[in-house]
Formats: C-alpha cells, sequence, structure tokens
C-alpha cells in the first residue's frame, strides 16, 4: 500500500493500480486507516514545490473573492483581534495578581465580630467552636494562624463557649490580664476590660485559668466558678449549685446571688443604659439574691421598690432612689 501512496501522491497511478488503491482503503477500519496517515505525516518526505508569487497572489484574490473578505478589511480585523488579545491577556494578568494579593490578604487579615448595646450574637469559628456573644462584647482571631498550633482568640466582653474538642491544638482564650486554655467543654465567660472582677462558670470538661498578674493557676471542674480581682489578680473559686444562673443573660434574665446592692444597680444601670442616684440613706452593701428581666425596667424598679422599702423617681436616663419615711 505504501507505493501505491507514494506513486497516488506523485500523479503516476495507473486505473488500476487506483482502483487497487481504493479497495485497500475501504477494508481498513477508521482506526487503521487514521495510524496509516499518521506514520505518513510523521515520516514521509515533504514535497516543496516552487510557485511563483504571481500564482500565490491570483490563488488569494480568488478566495478572497470566493469568501467576500476584502484583503484590507480582513488585515483590520486581524489586527482588531491581536490587541483585544493584548488587552484580554493585561486584564488577566491584572485579575490574577489581584486575586493572589486579596488571597493573601484574607489569610492573614485580623476577623473581628462584635456586639453593640443590647445586641446578641452567635458564631461558629473555623473548628466549630460555637460561640454566644452577649451585649458590648468582641471576639477576634488571625485567620492565617487560628487552628495551626493552637486556637487563640481575644476577647473582651461576655459569652458562652462550647469549644469543639481537639487534643491537638488547646484553644486558648486572651484577654486583659486573663488566659484560658481549654481543650474540649463548656463554659461562661464574663471578662470586660472596665470592669473590676473576671468570672468564668464551668459547665463541662476541665479548664485552665491563669491570673497574669500573679501568676497564679487553676484547674476547674464542672460546677465551679473562679473570680478574679482585677486590681490584686487573686483567685477565688467558689462550688455553684445552679452552675446555668451565670448564662441567665442568653434568657434575658439577670441573675444575682447575695450581691452587694451597689453591684446589683450597677449590672442594672449598665444593662438598661440608666444612671442611679441613689440616697445617703440606703445601705448600698445591703444583700440582694434574685432574678431581673433584661426587657423590663418598670418591673426592676417596682422589685427594687418592694424589697428596699423606696422611692423610685424617674428623670430621662436618671433614676433617682430614696428611703421611704416611716
Amino acid at each position: 500500500m505504501e507505493s501505491l501512496e507514494k506513486k497516488y501522491r506523485e500523479d503516476r497511478l495507473t486505473p488500476k493500480e487506483l482502483d487497487e488503491l481504493k479497495d485497500q482503503v475501504n477494508s481498513m477500519d477508521d482506526t487503521e486507516l487514521g495510524n496509516v496517515l499518521l506514520d505518513n505525516w510523521m515520516n514521509d518526505e515533504i514535497y516543496v514545490v516552487s510557485v511563483e508569487d504571481n500564482d500565490i497572489n491570483r490563488v488569494k484574490r480568488q478566495i478572497n473573492k470566493a469568501i467576500n473578505c476584502p484583503s484590507k478589511a480582513r488585515f483590520i480585523l486581524t489586527k482588531w483581534i491581536q490587541i483585544a488579545a493584548a488587552v484580554l491577556f493585561v486584564v488577566f494578568i491584572g485579575t490574577t495578581v489581584y486575586l493572589y494579593k486579596e488571597n493573601n490578604r484574607l489569610m492573614t487579615q485580623k476577623i473581628e465580630v462584635t456586639t453593640g448595646k443590647g445586641e446578641h450574637a452567635s458564631m461558629i469559628l473555623p473548628d466549630g467552636t460555637k460561640v454566644a456573644l452577649n451585649s458590648e462584647s468582641e471576639l477576634a482571631y488571625m485567620s492565617s494562624t487560628f487552628n495551626k498550633e493552637n486556637r487563640t482568640i481575644t476577647f473582651d466582653g461576655e459569652g458562652y463557649f462550647q469549644v469543639a474538642k481537639d487534643k491537638k491544638h488547646p484553644f486558648v482564650i486572651e484577654s486583659k490580664g486573663v488566659e484560658v486554655k481549654v481543650l474540649g467543654t463548656k463554659f461562661n465567660l464574663l471578662a470586660r476590660k472596665k470592669e473590676p472582677r473576671v468570672e468564668l462558670a464551668l459547665e463541662e470538661g476541665k479548664v485552665l485559668f491563669l491570673s497574669i498578674l500573679t501568676g497564679e493557676t487553676v484547674i476547674m471542674s464542672p460546677n465551679q466558678k473562679v473570680i478574679m480581682d482585677r486590681r490584686t489578680g487573686r483567685l477565688k473559686i467558689v462550688n455553684e449549685e445552679n452552675i446555668l444562673d451565670a448564662t441567665a443573660w442568653k434568657r434575658k434574665e439577670m441573675t444575682f446571688c447575695n450581691e452587694p446592692l451597689s453591684f446589683v444597680l450597677q449590672a442594672v444601670g449598665k444593662n438598661y443604659n440608666v444612671k442611679f442616684i441613689v440616697d445617703d440613706k440606703i445601705g448600698l452593701t445591703d444583700l440582694f439574691t434574685g432574678t431581673f428581666p433584661t426587657t423590663n425596667l418598670q418591673e426592676v424598679l417596682d422589685v427594687l421598690k418592694i424589697s428596699y422599702h423606696m422611692k423610685v423617681k424617674v428623670s430621662g436616663d436618671r433614676i433617682y432612689l430614696a428611703r421611704k419615711n416611716n
């Protein structure tokens, strides 16, 4: 077949040989025919035929006329295609660089979640840890390092944490004067920079609580609360029968157990954004135990009036408390 093909390309076949070549081609399937054509393409000699320039130009004019596309128009179109391709290439390179930089920025940026007055928020961290934030709280972490060697966040405010278990990557909370390290647990943390104490109430698991000021550490067990005095850095462990009282804010409640009245009024004032003006005849060291709603100021004032025999006067965001005359 090779000799017949060669003679065919050289236009030297006899009619009999041409019929023979046709029969051979028709007897092949597509795969066999493809292999033959590929072999010819890769290995056969290339025949170069000399053609006069005038003949080439004549053929080109005939082709252009046949497809109704003048040479000048085709030249302009080709130029525009080249320009468009160059522009698209520049846009592609620019977009690639932008996406690369944006990805790096996202990987190194600080992720922050904050809540304002009266706002609550829930979030899930990249490791699966669930956090519920009370009002005026802030949680932040670096996306490039979180869950690499450890899971470190910074925190200010109050939050309820359900930490995903991961023994290889400790969960660390850094707050002013405090560091909390856990592996997997549930707890409520109250750690506001401007408040005089930090409290952590543990529901499940174990927590290591560190006072940075004194270097004192405690390992907590469930149903315990640790209280740290910010001024001294000293720690106090309290066993809590009603550990869920620490998360009363999630139920829109404020719960107090043997707290000084001064502390109670401060907490109520912060929640409702009001200021208490107290008569000096009222004992601010008197202890209070009870539960207040976080959404009904009038109910709070009614409880205070009955419990302490007070007169209450409201003027804008100021509330005046005075002892009733017997």
